[in-house]
């Protein structure tokens, strides 16, 4: 099971790292162009305009920025069930729903996502955990940072206890960013709730 996870992490971190160098690249090479998909430029949570996402799988939604748009298909990650960013802005998440019975506990799917995450990026560095709780959910967060590509970033590493799976809530910004992006980030992520859990 844990080769399964790591992969699953492989491929959502590798995959955001590469979306992040796109995005970087787009921003440079065409500063004056809107965002993906049109935009005011208003800082979404923080002014209010927002917008509610439902998961594809039906199971979970997110609050974000009226600015956050979903990603482009050719960078969509296959196992995630929500994936959303701005461009410009240089801040993007995503949510992964896996099932409850794939693990032993809650505290085995944190460490193997954990595990797998802290292996996909060089030079990782982790914070200590925060027990959260977001939307009457347990939950656990860690900061991580690091490079993937020769790019650095800096995530937001949630995991959250639902009664209908286990979610992985990862947000990401360049660390240049960070300032500007955290407030925002952490608005998303505590914005999770999990949909028909009895």
């Amino acid at each position: 099971m844990l080769w399964v996870a790591f992969g699953v992490v492989m491929a959502l971190v590798v995959g955001a790292a590469i979306w992040g160098a796109v995005a970087e690249t787009r921003s440079h090479g065409s500063a004056a162009a809107p965002p993906a998909g049109g935009g005011s430029g208003q800082s979404g949570v923080n002014q209010g305009q927002t917008t509610v996402v439902t998961a594809s799988d039906k199971k979970s939604q997110l609050t974000v920025p009226a600015s956050w748009k979903d990603v482009p298909p050719s960078f969509r990650e296959e196992l995630a069930v929500i994936q959303l960013g701005d461009l410009r802005r240089e801040q993007y998440v995503v949510v992964v729903t896996l099932d409850r019975d794939d693990f032993e506990d809650f505290d085995a799917f944190s460490a193997a996502m954990l595990e797998g995450a802290q292996h996909a990026l060089d030079d990782a560095a982790v914070s200590e955990p925060r027990n959260l709780t977001i939307g009457g959910l347990q939950a656990v967060q860690y900061e991580i940072s690091g490079k993937a590509e020769g790019i650095k970033i800096v995530f937001w590493y949630t995991m959250v206890a639902g009664k209908n799976g286990f979610y992985q809530v990862v947000a990401w910004t360049l660390p240049s960013k960070r300032t500007e992006a955290e407030p925002t980030i952490t608005e998303v992520i505590n914005s999770f709730r999990e949909l028909g859990a009895a």
